[in-house]
């Protein structure tokens, strides 16, 4: 009797936890993001997309634009990059989302 309720307990925790799970959906990213991002995925454009930063402790950044790597200057932020297109001022893009 006591193996049965074991059982039946951790059954429903299992369950419980698992619809709890999928509620949470994503959490680092604000709607207008999100949108970005799948519009990312499901269009391609011609606009480069930053693929990925690394930067070291007083040194320079390595930055990853459509999937090739370019050295940069160290910056104050390192969640994001500064891009300047002639004719428009410059603006900062984080990872994974597209230069406007």
């Amino acid at each position: 009797m006591r193996t049965i309720e074991c059982v039946c307990i951790s059954l429903g925790i299992c369950i419980a936890s698992h619809s709890h799970a999928q509620e949470l959906g994503r959490l680092l990213y604000t709607p207008e993001q999100r949108q970005q991002l799948e519009r990312g995925k499901a269009t391609t454009s011609s606009s480069p997309m930053l693929n990925g930063i690394v930067q070291k402790h007083g040194s320079g950044r390595t930055i990853w634009l459509d999937n090739q790597a370019e050295l940069h200057a160290s910056d104050v932020q390192p969640d994001s990059q500064p891009f300047a297109q002639s004719g428009h001022p410059a603006v900062r893009i984080k990872v994974g989302e597209r230069v406007p």
